[in-house]
């Protein structure tokens, strides 16, 4: 749990969804109290320091009322991010990669394991929480969410904005491709278009679609992603 007292607003951040990112921009921008916080308010530290950040969702004590922030990502970027990482991680351990993107969801959904985990599927806590987001910064639209969040552009200037947008979010500081060009023989690779979007549609037909959106379709309505967005 991450939030700012002064700027008054919880932030919720998982794993793969441009968490680091969004954390530097913040404090980049001004907001100099913004830390991990257990969930009676203190402030969470790992010796002298403040821990940088937690994948743990809630509402610590004295935060009640606060606006919520979610990064976000479209899920079907997600589970096809999810699957390359993996598929690295596999290849890196063994030199034996994931065979099929299809294969390996399907199995995921059908034994119930992996695919609904808090830290993947976590949207799922929100209800034991208590509380949705207010606010989503999706990765997708990480420069026009931000500006369109009023607590954010109402305690920050204009030149801190700017300053920190250019060097967080504008210019990409955790991008993970250079993993892989170090394996260059793998048949998965982590893609990009000249833009430097990661590519991810060609994973899909309407099958697999289907099964991601069957297990994650209420990730599509609370976060505004289109079920067709695959196709795009």
């Amino acid at each position: 749990m991450q939030g700012s007292k002064k700027w008054g607003f919880v932030w919720w951040c998982v794993g793969d969804n441009a968490g680091r990112s969004v954390r530097e921009f913040l404090k980049d921008a001004g907001c100099d109290d913004f830390y991990v916080y257990n969930e009676e308010g203190e402030i969470m530290m790992k010796g002298e320091n403040p821990v940088i950040r937690t994948h743990n969702q809630g509402i610590p004590k004295g935060f009640e009322g606060y606006p919520i922030i979610s990064n976000a990502r479209n899920p079907y970027a997600q589970a096809a991010s999810y699957f390359l990482d993996i598929s690295l991680q596999d290849y890196i351990d063994t030199k034996v990669e994931l065979g099929d993107i299809k294969k390996w969801i399907t199995q995921l959904v059908d034994q119930n394991s992996g695919f609904y985990d808090l830290d993947f599927a976590y949207w799922n806590a929100w209800s034991k929480i208590g509380a949705n987001p207010d606010y989503y910064i999706r990765v997708e639209n990480l420069e026009e969410d931000i500006k369109n969040i009023p607590l954010i552009i109402s305690n920050t200037t204009t030149e801190d904005l700017e300053e920190s947008l250019n060097i967080n979010i504008r210019y990409d500081n955790f991008n993970e491709r250079d993993k892989w060009l170090e394996y260059p023989e793998m048949k998965w690779q982590r893609e990009y278009d000249k833009d430097g979007k990661f590519m991810w549609q060609h994973f899909y037909d309407q099958e697999l679609a289907d099964t991601v959106y069957n297990s994650w379709g209420e990730a599509f309505i609370l976060m505004g992603y289109d079920k067709d967005s695959w196709k795009q």
